[in-house]
């Protein structure tokens, strides 16, 4: 009988530990999570506030102004398809119901 009840303790035991092991290494995980969507809204904010000194400092006007003066032929890097338009459907009509409507039973129309 003792043998019983400490072999149940020591399963009872294992099982706890093993459960707040789980237990932790899911909260460890949720922290990992959190810490690397900080760091991707703070890489995120420094793309855009690079792009805003960028955006700054070119002028569209002068930037076509210096390649008129070189005299490049530039070719764009990607090319702009326009969006494939599906083709329009008929409209549905809705039948009148007062015409197409059939009493049930042995009633012929």
């Amino acid at each position: 009988m003792f043998v019983k009840l400490t072999v149940l303790v020591l399963m009872i035991t294992a099982t706890s530990a093993s459960l707040l092991w789980l237990r932790q290494q899911r909260l460890q995980i949720g922290h990992d999570i959190a810490q690397a969507h900080r760091q991707i809204d703070a890489n995120r904010q420094l793309v855009w506030d690079l792009r805003a000194k960028v955006a700054q400092r070119v002028e569209p006007t002068a930037l076509n102004d210096a390649l008129a003066r070189a005299d490049l032929n530039l070719e764009p890097v990607l090319t702009v398809r326009q969006p494939e338009v599906a083709p329009r459907r008929r409209p549905v009509q809705v039948a009148d119901r007062a015409r197409t409507h059939r009493p049930r039973g042995n009633a012929t129309p």
